[in-house]
């Protein structure tokens, strides 16, 4: 079959249905791109809005446990010395939960280790010099951060 001998009725309708076709070809690849768009932004949202509420959730707790520790440090200091208070310290944080999987690490601003729950044995040490996989240095970060007034470390 030649188009040539086709009437001019059905070259009509060919063109209508290629451009048709070609017009709804374009407007899906751009709606899909916008919904690609869409869904990033959605998520995107989504995810900020779960970790500010969770970094809120975390700052009120920890607000509430170190007020505690500098209490319990106030009331203990005119009678023990610094090793003892700092054991005091670790005694405490070490029967404290922070959610299901969670814990509070002390450290002091120097990189000594106060209390870190889960590896009682490294209490004392010094890890000032400990990095990330990325070769960031996690307590002088987390230091500086402490004497800034506080906030987060990712």
């Amino acid at each position: 079959m030649n188009i040539k001998n086709l009437s001019i009725g059905k070259k009509i309708f060919i063109g209508i249905g290629v451009s048709f076709l070609i017009t709804m070809i374009v407007m899906g690849f751009l709606l899909n791109n916008q919904f690609d768009g869409l869904r990033d932004r959605t998520v995107e949202s989504v995810r900020d809005f779960f970790i500010s509420m969770e970094e809120s959730r975390i700052e009120d707790i920890t607000e509430t446990t170190s007020q505690f520790f500098a209490d319990l440090y106030q009331d203990n200091s005119d009678e023990l010395n610094e090793a003892e208070l700092r054991e005091l310290i670790d005694d405490y944080n070490r029967n404290l939960e922070f959610g299901e999987i969670g814990y509070f690490f002390i450290y002091d601003y120097e990189g000594d280790t106060i209390s870190l729950p889960p590896t009682p044995e490294i209490v004392g040490d010094n890890r000032w010099d400990l990095q990330d996989p990325s070769g960031m240095y996690l307590l002088r970060e987390l230091s500086q951060t402490a004497q800034e007034g506080g906030g987060f470390v990712e």
